[in-house]
């Protein structure tokens, strides 16, 4: 089987599997390294797909190789599965044993994607809501006192005011396209997801592409036509995928 591998943000590869292993060994590729194989439905850690699952789907077929090796989540090195403590899916080899629980006392986090609920999302939402609104509200007095000191300059308000609508129109529409666009397209995330602490990613873990980002908020607009039952979605969805995610392609994460 062959492998592919992310090493700073450039995908290598084909490698074989056993110099997948000779990788992570010699700390080439790491637990937390984003890989993927032929049979890899989206880009994952490496240890989630070396443990041959993805939540309760079959990934890397069960062999005897399988079975038997198993990568330290601290360290990236192969030990025998017999030589390793487990920790729900993951494993650790005794020598890191010390320094994996010190640091999930301490909350640290294993590097596995976790996808976002709903109601972290509507938070999100609801921040960004506020910061566009806000924006929106300011442009708008800003606006109409400009559309007033022109009207008493030269006392034309007919036909100043047509284009004015116009404008406000066009303006309230562009603007949340533009800034759910940057943002996601730019950073991964608008402010509103910065401050819950989420990301919006493809389905294969690599970030969104400006245009994505624009069809993904252009999709929302389905989303609210059918009663927010596509919002809803996301809070029964085994991946959280709003109908808009599920458009798109892509998912919402937790840092």
């Amino acid at each position: 089987m062959e492998w592919y591998y992310m090493d700073n943000e450039r995908k290598v590869g084909p490698v074989t599997e056993k110099d997948m292993e000779e990788l992570a060994k010699q700390g080439k590729v790491t637990p937390e390294s984003k890989v993927w194989n032929e049979v890899a439905s989206r880009w994952m850690p490496y240890v989630e797909a070396k443990s041959g699952s993805i939540g309760n789907t079959s990934f890397i077929p069960e062999t005897e190789d399988t079975v038997r090796d198993s990568v330290c989540i601290e360290c990236g090195r192969t030990f025998s599965v017999d030589e390793m403590i487990e920790y729900g899916e993951f494993k650790v080899c005794a020598s890191c044993k010390p320094a994996f629980f010190q640091k999930m006392k301490e909350g640290a986090s294993t590097g596995v994607m976790e996808y976002a609920g709903f109601w972290i999302r509507f938070g999100a939402k609801l921040i960004d809501g506020i910061i566009m609104t806000l924006i929106m509200t300011l442009f708008m007095i800003g606006f109409y006192f400009a559309g007033g000191l022109t009207l008493s300059a030269i006392g034309a308000g007919q036909n100043v005011l047509t284009p004015a609508m116009y404008i406000l129109i066009i303006f309230q529409y562009a603007f949340p396209l533009a800034y759910t666009t940057f943002f996601l397209g730019k950073f991964a995330a608008t402010p509103g997801k910065m401050a819950c602490g989420l990301k919006v990613l493809r389905a294969d873990g690599e970030s969104v592409s400006y245009w994505r980002a624009a069809g993904r908020h252009l999709a929302e607009f389905v989303s609210s036509l059918t009663l927010m039952i596509g919002y809803l979605m996301a809070a029964f969805d085994s991946e959280k995928r709003a109908l808009h995610d599920r458009m798109c392609n892509t998912r919402v994460i937790k840092k």
